[in-house]
């Protein structure tokens, strides 16, 4: 998509195909300069040359006063560059492909490809890493065993043109970290969620289990970092879990960490952890006291990409 300016409209004295040279504004326009357009903007320009048209994108120097390579959109020479006679006139117009005619979206719950849909000239990506994994609880003789919570999917955004996209993308989608186990092991760490390299969201860490034995503190599943995009942010951090020592019926499991989309898993007394909230949930940790039975975490939710497309159509 080019940039945009009014009453920009020069004569050239160029001839053939290549690089213009931009003169004197046509009486009643401007020249690029005094319409706004900045050295190196990539603009939608129009040629007019006689019976010969052309739209298209193409860069503005401001040194020499220069319209660069012309990326041709339409022209009445077969959508090619048209051959300057030396007495056409340039100017800034807005083209088919500069309006957005429609918004529609993409989602992906699993991993595939990235094709644009025909017309797209911009888009949104959103990606959401997988949730870790809730650790589980072990119980040993009268002993109080609790597992912390999985941390959630980190959130990336990114805006691309459909020059970076190209004509498809790769996308990976994180999965949920896997639950601790009722041996008392920590949960999974989730996997990280990506389109091509364009936008990346990290995958939250798994709690830490509780293999008894005693008082235990457990920690928490760190967030998802910061992964890549126009705007990054962390998951939210799974909850600590704590237990007390013997015959006090006290275990306190971590509850799992947030996505920017999707809930942390519940947790319950004596029970195993839930499962992560669609989409990048970290899972809840399991909780046993006295003896009471081992307890498994919850799974951390997979990861999401939403993809909102700009149409010209």
């Amino acid at each position: 998509m080019g940039k945009l300016y009014n009453l920009a409209r020069m004569t050239t004295a160029t001839t053939g195909t290549g690089t213009i040279t931009l003169g004197a504004a046509v009486s009643g326009y401007l020249t690029f300069a005094q319409a706004g357009v900045a050295n190196g903007d990539t603009v939608s320009y129009g040629i007019r040359d006689g019976a010969n048209s052309e739209v298209g994108t193409a860069p503005y120097t401001a040194s020499g006063t220069l319209l660069g390579t012309r990326s041709v959109t339409r022209s009445t020479n077969s959508n090619a560059a048209i051959n300057l006679s030396g007495s056409a006139e340039v100017y800034i117009t807005t083209r088919a492909e500069d309006i957005l005619g429609r918004v529609t979206k993409q989602l992906f719950t699993a991993s595939g490809t990235y094709t644009p849909t025909p017309g797209m000239v911009a888009c949104v990506i959103e990606c959401v890493g997988g949730g870790g994994g809730g650790g589980g609880a072990q119980s040993i003789a009268s002993n109080n065993g609790a597992g912390a919570g999985g941390g959630g999917g980190g959130y990336s955004r990114t805006y691309a043109t459909a020059a970076t996209v190209g004509a498809s993308q790769a996308v990976t989608i994180g999965t949920g970290g896997t639950a601790g186990t009722t041996s008392g092991t920590a949960g999974g760490a989730g996997g990280n969620t990506s389109v091509g390299t364009l936008c990346i969201a990290n995958g939250g860490g798994g709690g830490a289990g509780e293999p008894g034995g005693g008082a235990f503190v457990g920690a928490g599943g760190a967030g998802g970092a910061a992964g890549t995009g126009d705007f990054a942010a962390t998951g939210g951090a799974g909850q600590a879990s704590l237990a007390f020592g013997n015959n006090t019926s006290f275990a306190l499991p971590g509850i799992g960490g947030n996505s920017a989309v999707g809930g942390g898993g519940k947790v319950t007394s004596q029970a195993s952890g839930s499962n992560g909230g669609s989409y990048g949930g970290g899972g809840g940790g399991g909780s046993t006291f006295n003896g009471g039975g081992n307890t498994s975490g919850g799974a951390g939710a997979a990861g999401v990409v939403i993809i909102t497309e700009y149409l010209n159509n």
